[in-house]
């Protein structure tokens, strides 16, 4: 049953799951769906979402990643979706929700002894705080501990992300690649 969760569960994520609130997203921006049914929808998505992510146990052992969006950025079910993937890959997320301070980030993945944190950029994808974000939460990390940006505005960022040597997988299957191999120690980033 574990090996068919491992196996299925990303494949509905990205599948079914992820063009669907693509779908939800432009369905908005042109006009088509309202704000309200945007806000429904997401609501529901996000309760079931959040329910994939919990395993039944923990043992303690499982290496921690933070997740998180930062300043101003509001939706998180991309996040939601790291964590829903990375607890079936022998992970235990240590999930913030949205709109978290680049300080809190850190001091987070510090106490917590994270070794990785996620980030979800979404909208606004010209966000004028996501440089001054990801530049703090940067310099307040060990460089030891990988920051992952993805979404669907994070290409938006992509001069900074690399300038400050922070990693931005270009898919779901991209990044569980790069956590197992950060788990088994044997990250040497992302080609």
């Amino acid at each position: 049953q574990e090996g068919l969760v491992k196996q299925s569960l990303p494949a509905f994520l990205q599948t079914v799951i992820g063009p669907l609130l693509a779908e939800i997203g432009e369905s908005t921006r042109l006009g088509k769906m309202r704000i309200a049914h945007e806000h429904m929808a997401t609501a529901h998505l996000r309760t079931f979402i959040g329910a994939l992510r919990f395993r039944e146990t923990y043992t303690g052992n499982e290496p921690k990643i933070v997740i998180t969006t930062p300043t101003g950025q509001l939706h998180e079910l991309g996040a939601l979706m790291v964590a829903a993937l990375v607890s079936v890959d022998g992970w235990l997320p240590v999930y913030l929700g949205p709109n978290t301070p680049a300080d809190e980030i850190a001091a987070c993945a510090m106490q917590s002894g994270a070794r990785a944190v996620s980030l979800s950029l979404t909208y606004p994808a010209d966000d004028p705080r996501i440089p001054t974000e990801l530049t703090r939460l940067r310099s307040q990390l060990e460089s030891k501990i990988p920051v992952f940006v993805g979404g669907s505005a994070a290409s938006h960022h992509h001069e900074l992300i690399n300038r400050l040597g922070l990693l931005s997988p270009k898919s779901l299957d991209d990044l569980r690649h790069s956590l197992n191999m950060l788990r088994d120690n044997r990250f040497q980033g992302i080609a």
